[in-house]
This record gives structure tokens, sequence and C-alpha cells, in this order.
């Protein structure tokens, strides 16, 4: 099988498609699972970085449940504890609205 390297869309959200919103990226990491997602928050010009450690038995992949790590500028990490996909879903929803929208009311 021949691979072909693809243009790389999140990081070029920002510079080639002009977008100017709240953008979040997600990452999947199985070892330095801060240091990787802090650096692809600087590098594709994020707001929020989704940090999920694949690594971890009983969540992510093959499971119900998962639990991530929100990666924000200045080095501030949010931690969002295990509960099932659609619970993280919604409070993922959530959590970026209101930081996309400091001033709106809750």
């Amino acid at each position: 099988m021949e691979l072909e390297r693809t243009e790389d869309i999140l990081g070029s959200t920002r510079s080639k498609f002009g977008f100017s919103g709240f953008l979040v990226g997600f990452a999947a990491e199985t070892q330095n699972l801060l240091e990787h997602a802090q650096d692809k928050l600087a590098r594709k010009q994020c707001d929020m970085i989704v940090a999920n450690d694949v690594s971890q038995a009983g969540i992510g992949f093959d499971s119900a449940e998962n639990e991530v790590t929100l990666c924000l500028p200045g080095g501030r990490t949010i931690l969002v504890p295990r509960q099932s996909k659609s619970a993280l879903a919604r409070e993922l929803i959530a959590r970026i609205t209101q930081l996309a929208n400091p001033t709106a009311p809750k």
C-alpha cells in the first residue's frame, strides 16, 4: 500500500481558511499527554485541545467510557473525569460554549 501525506486541516484552519472562532483540536496520545497536547495547541493555533490518553485500559477505544484533559493557553488544564462518552460529550459542549463565550450566562 502506498500512503500519501494529506493536508493538515487543523493546522491550516486559521492561516489558510481564515477561521477566527474558537478552535478546538483533539489529541490521542500514549505518552507525555499534556506535553504533546500543549505543543499541538500552540502549533495548530487552537484555543483548546481535548487530550485523550489512549494507553489507559478501560477508557477510550473499545469502551463506553472516557476521561480527557482540556489543555488551554498558558499551560492551564482541566481534567474531565471518567464518565460515559455521551455524558462526556455533553460536558465538552458545555465547557466549550462557556470558554468561547465567557460573558454568556451559564
